[in-house]
């Protein structure tokens, strides 16, 4: 299952944003996920991720798990926007 997430970092902390984003990023492969693409606009007020997950219950844990869940407070505190959606590879359709 391929995602896309698109982040506004226009209002964002970026060095708050960098360190949270790390933390998260650590998470993936716990619940099988990678970080397959990871772009930030030349003007740093835009970021845009491809992720993988093996499975739908793998994302869905991902985003529950209790670690990322605690990071909330953190993520807030960066004033990063984010939005997510399921994506499909041109490439291959």
């Amino acid at each position: 299952m391929l995602m896309v997430v698109i982040l506004d970092l226009s209002q964002a902390d970026i060095v708050r944003f960098d360190a949270c984003e790390a933390k998260m990023i650590t998470l993936l492969e716990r619940h099988n996920g990678q970080l397959q693409r990871r772009i930030r606009a030349l003007d740093g007020q835009t970021e845009a991720h491809i992720l993988h997950f093996a499975t739908e219950p793998d994302l869905h844990a991902y985003l529950a798990d209790p670690y990322r869940v605690a990071l909330r407070s953190d993520w807030l505190a960066t004033g990063a926007v984010s939005r997510m959606f399921e994506g499909a590879d041109l490439s291959i359709i």
